[in-house]
């Protein structure tokens, strides 16, 4: 019985331990993800306000 566990505990923290470096890399690709997305997203509302000021200008 004592063997069994030893072996149980053993599978559990190193399928915890995988589960953690999975999530790490998950969590830095979704990360990656998000930051260039805030980038396109910034550079698309910056491009769209001077379209929209020069659009503004040349109608007064």
């Amino acid at each position: 019985m004592d063997l069994l566990a030893s072996l149980t505990s053993i599978l559990l923290h190193s399928y915890a331990k995988n589960l953690y470096e999975y999530i790490k890399k998950e969590i830095r690709s979704i990360t990656i993800l998000t930051v260039c997305l805030v980038k396109v997203t910034m550079k698309f509302l910056l491009s769209y306000k001077r379209l929209s000021y020069i659009f503004w200008k040349r109608q007064s």
